[in-house]
């Protein structure tokens, strides 16, 4: 069962528990921002960062075994791994498939 979910086209719907905040939330991204809210309510954003290209596709998960989800993009066949949503570079890419099949995120025993 996946962690998080990735909507098709700008917007991201996101539960899973993040590291700084160790809560499920709620996010939207817009090309390659995303937009957190603690709370389902109206208003601002509580957090804002940027991580990978607006084009890139977003998957969810637990990458670290730390039992707190966090991003991944993939680009092509080229994943893109981040430890948390401060933003800024992966902190390990790697390749896997031609970059046409279809990417989940699963938690598997």
């Amino acid at each position: 069962m996946p962690t998080g979910a990735a909507i098709p086209g700008r917007a991201l719907l996101l539960l899973p528990p993040v590291k700084q905040l160790k809560q499920r939330i709620l996010a939207v991204r817009r090309g390659n921002q995303y937009f957190f809210k603690n709370a389902v309510a109206s208003g601002n954003a509580d957090q804002e960062t940027s991580f990978g290209k607006e084009t890139d596709e977003v998957l969810i998960g637990d990458w670290n075994k730390d039992e707190v989800d966090t991003p991944a993009v993939r680009r092509g066949a080229t994943f893109f791994v981040s430890d948390d949503f401060k933003g800024g570079n992966a902190v390990i890419s790697f390749d896997l498939g031609n970059g046409s099949e279809t990417a989940h995120a699963a938690k598997l025993k």
